[in-house]
């Protein structure tokens, strides 16, 4: 079995960017997920930055897309 070990790509703490940035990448078929989502929730609002990560090997493809999305 092949370990996963996932790189994070992306961090925001704005989560609704998080999230559109989230849906951009699976609807181009990145597996991708949101880590520390809902963190400010249970730190009593500090702020802590939501991150994307993905697999290694959707690591280049994953950062063309995000950028190509920022440039808009």
């Amino acid at each position: 079995m092949e370990k996963f070990e996932p790189v994070v790509i992306f961090k925001t703490q704005n989560t609704v960017e998080a999230s559109m940035i989230y849906e951009i990448l699976k609807s181009e078929g990145i597996d991708c997920f949101i880590l520390d989502k809902n963190a400010g929730a249970i730190t009593g609002g500090i702020a802590i930055s939501s991150k994307i990560a993905v697999a290694p090997k959707q690591k280049e493809e994953a950062l063309e897309i995000i950028k190509a999305f920022l440039l808009k």
